[in-house]
């Protein structure tokens, strides 16, 4: 397991509804989220009409459980499924203007869904790569399909594949095994890597040292770790993007937002993890890319810098991340 001073903070969730919030950090760093002046921070102020011309980009969302959680007549073509996303959506662009999102393909039966998306649909992108839950269902049939996405003209990143030991679905390792076959197979790709970790901080860094070069385009997903992590991460790859959702609007997320405090902004993706993660005041519907001005407005009130500065910096920092053609 992970010691402490790396163990995850507040906010646990990722590619899920948090199920419960605990702060076992001793570390004096990671006691900031218990400071008063930082958890008046928490406060949700939606964006206003000053951004209605900035883009934003959702850096990682999920269309497939989108349409699920929606109950879409899957049996009408996915681009019908996305025009029906978005008309229900008009809060799609309420605040600011949908450039593109990352359409994150990590659970088998998504493959050929993400495949069909992102060919007739230009503002999305997508992704490809297994789950640390799905791990145990590895096999050469899964690793020869992942190689084949990677040859999309549209597939700009292997992932999210990492390490979850906080559920544990498939056993640790399975886990370890697999995450450490794809980082190898996204180097030999010469695609950058979405990570996804929890409760496994050690175990990552370890991998990632032995797989990963240090100047790789990595994007550690939905980040709900500590400071220590986040040091580290920026510490050792150049590269290195770090994401935040909605979560952190929740008020038990204090800790993380003390992340996000320390985070250069160059160096912040925002991310929906749609239909997880929608910011308050719309926590426990779908989350889809039309939350993402919410997200930036919270980064924006967190480090005290203009929204518009956000939104103008992680838009380019997604295009950064992911080479995307505009």
């Amino acid at each position: 397991m992970a010691s402490n001073s790396f163990a995850s903070t507040a906010f646990q969730g990722c590619c899920e509804p948090p199920k419960n919030f605990r702060n076992n950090n001793n570390n004096n760093n990671n006691n900031r989220g218990n400071n008063p002046n930082n958890n008046n921070k928490n406060k949700v102020n939606l964006p206003n009409e000053s951004i209605k011309s900035l883009e934003f980009i959702d850096s990682h969302v999920h269309y497939q459980k989108i349409f699920e959680f929606e109950k879409y007549n899957l049996n009408t073509t996915i681009g019908n499924n996305l025009n029906q996303l978005l008309n229900d959506k008009q809060n799609l662009e309420q605040f600011a203007k949908h450039k593109a999102s990352i359409n994150v393909n990590c659970w088998p039966d998504s493959f050929e869904f993400g495949l069909e998306l992102q060919t007739i649909n230009e503002k999305v992108f997508g992704t490809f790569g297994i789950h640390p839950h799905e791990a145990k269902f590895w096999n050469n049939e899964i690793e020869n399909k992942l190689i084949e996405c990677m040859n999309h003209s549209k597939t700009v990143a292997w992932g999210e594949c990492g390490l979850d030991f906080f559920k544990n679905i498939s056993s640790r390792e399975q886990q370890i095994n697999v995450c450490e076959r794809q980082f190898q197979l996204a180097v030999q790709s010469n695609k950058p890597i979405v990570i996804h970790c929890r409760d496994a901080e050690i175990e990552m860094m370890e991998l990632m040292q032995k797989n990963i070069p240090t100047n790789w385009n990595v994007h550690m997903h939905c980040f709900g770790s500590n400071i220590n992590f986040a040091n580290w991460l920026l510490l050792n790859y150049s590269n290195i993007y770090i994401g935040f959702t909605g979560a952190i609007t929740f008020p038990n997320a204090a800790d993380t937002r003390s992340v996000v405090e320390i985070v250069p902004i160059n160096k912040l993706l925002l991310e929906t993890d749609g239909p997880f993660m929608a910011p308050v005041p719309f926590r426990g519907q779908t989350a889809h890319p039309g939350h993402i001005p919410i997200v930036a407005q919270q980064v924006a009130l967190i480090k005290n810098i203009p929204i518009e500065q956000v939104l103008q910096q992680t838009l380019q920092n997604t295009k950064q991340m992911y080479n995307l053609p505009f």
